[in-house]
Parts: C-alpha cells; sequence; structure tokens
C-alpha cells in the first residue's frame, strides 16, 4: 500500500504512472495522497492494465469530476473481480469552480461513470464505501446499479447532504437487490418518517439492516 503518504500532486501523479502494465496487482491503496484530475486520469491508464484487481482503495485522494470519469470506465472497461471499492472523501457531487454548463456536464458525467464502473463489477463487489462527498440527490443515480450488486455486504454514504426521499431509493434498491447490506447514512439530513420506512423495508432482507443514525439531522430534511 502507498496510504497515508500525503503525497502531493506531482508525487502522486508519479506513482500512478510507475503502476502501469502491473497486471498482477490485487490490491491498490492509494488513500490519502492528492491525485487531482490530473493523477486520477493517469491512474485510469494504470487500472486499465489490472484485470485481477480485487481491492480498489482512493479515500481522500482529491479526486474531482474529471478524475471520477476516468477511473469509472477504466474500472468499466477491465471489469476486474473488485470485492471492496473505496471513493470516500474525494469531491465527487462538489460545485465546480466552474459553475456554468461545462461544470453541469462533468458533474453529471462524473455519476455516469460511477454507474458503468459499479454495474461491471456487480457481481462481485461487497464493499462500496463513498462517504464523505457530495452526492445530494444525484446519489439517486446509483439507485439501477446497486439493484445489480447481489454480493454487497456493506454501502457507506455517510456524511452526503442526502435527503429522505434520496434515501428510500437507496434502500429500494439495496432490497431488490436481495443482499445482505449493511446501509450506513449517518451524517445527513433524513427526517425521521423516512428512516422508520427504510428500517422496515431493509428488515424483510435477512442480514440487512440500517446502522446508527446518531448523527442524522432530521430537520435539515427540506424536500416534501
Amino acid at each position: 500500500p502507498v496510504s497515508g503518504t500525503r503525497a502531493g500532486r506531482d508525487a502522486s501523479l508519479a506513482v500512478a504512472s510507475a503502476l502501469k502494465n502491473n497486471s498482477m496487482i490485487t490490491k491498490l491503496d492509494l488513500a490519502d495522497n492528492a491525485f487531482f484530475k490530473e493523477g486520477g486520469e493517469a491512474l485510469a491508464v494504470a487500472i486499465k492494465t489490472m484485470p485481477n484487481l480485487r481491492h480498489l482503495s482512493l479515500r481522500d485522494g482529491s479526486l474531482e469530476n474529471g478524475a471520477v470519469v476516468a477511473l469509472g470506465h477504466a474500472i468499466a472497461a477491465v471489469c476486474p473481480p473488485l470485492v471492496h471499492l473505496d471513493l470516500s472523501g474525494n469531491e465527487l457531487g462538489a460545485d465546480p469552480e466552474d459553475e456554468g454548463e461545462d461544470g453541469c456536464v462533468e458533474n453529471s458525467a462524473a455519476f455516469a461513470a460511477l454507474q458503468v464502473a459499479i454495474l461491471g463489477v456487480a457481481s462481485s463487489l461487497e464493499v462500496l464505501m463513498l462517504e464523505d462527498n457530495e452526492l445530494g440527490s444525484m446519489a439517486a443515480t446509483l439507485v439501477t446499479p446497486l439493484t445489480q450488486c447481489s454480493a454487497l455486504k456493506q454501502l457507506q454514504l455517510n456524511c452526503n447532504e442526502i435527503s429522505g426521499r434520496t434515501a428510500v431509493k437507496l434502500a429500494t434498491a439495496v432490497v431488490a437487490s436481495k443482499a445482505a447490506v449493511s446501509l450506513e447514512l449517518d451524517g445527513n439530513t433524513i427526517r425521521e418518517e423516512s428512516v422508520e420506512t427504510m428500517e422496515t423495508m431493509l428488515g424483510e432482507v435477512e442480514g440487512a439492516g440500517l446502522k446508527e443514525m446518531d448523527d442524522n439531522d432530521p430537520d435539515g430534511d427540506e424536500e416534501e
């Protein structure tokens, strides 16, 4: 693992470039390094040469939407037997510095790429960690791929500005997958009625459940 090294932009780009043509890699832990868009794109090139990858952690990688687009399509192109995918603590869903039309397109493209990535590894994926991003209502775009994740055991979406309506959609997808998923949605803005609905739904699937919601802000849910 090269996690926790706090490598800056240039060093992270060098690491990403050095990983090319390492087809035997099964675990890649690059958490807590600053990749940004350019480094993420270089990582995507490397991942396309890793057909045996099972564990990928890019937590706290300063990954912007453009990097997620490249990485998502790289995973979808290879469809490795990925069991663990961690993209927590990045910039997915964040408002781009350029708030014009191009920025909106890039944001939607990032979620589209994440969808195809999840679909590409749906049969093997057991852990999906996306906490501490800014998914908001766009988290609902993950519903379709999540219904296909029959092996999923942990779905971590804490602290993502997710409201009750979106949360219920995500829980519905988990139930449809019939997987014994531990759904984590703490630190969001989900009204109590929605929490109760999710608990009831997930209770119908053996082994599935909603984790503690101690830091949820039910009064912050502004959706009707």
